[in-house]
């Protein structure tokens, strides 16, 4: 089994980026500059990754997700630990 595979499986964020981002309109690459913007060094294919839940979201860097899509913190997690 590869490692990083079954660490990946814990981002439970991607999802709900993706739909915030496509309910404002904004393609994979709009989101990575504004989060390039914020401070956040992201790639458009690194984001499509975390989206699709196959890489891994640090902690620490949900905050600048939720600032670049103008979203409060809580709501990058709606609808887990329900």
């Amino acid at each position: 089994m590869d490692l990083r595979h079954s660490k990946c499986q814990t981002n439970i964020v991607g999802p709900q980026i993706r739909r915030l981002r496509v309910r404002r309109g904004w393609s994979q690459s709009k989101l990575a500059m504004r989060l390039q913007l914020g401070g956040l060094d992201i790639s458009r294919a690194v984001l499509g990754q975390m989206e699709s839940q196959l890489h891994c979201i640090k902690d620490k860097d949900i905050p600048h997700f939720a600032r670049a899509l103008g979203a409060d913190l809580a709501d990058i997690f709606i609808g887990f630990g329900r």
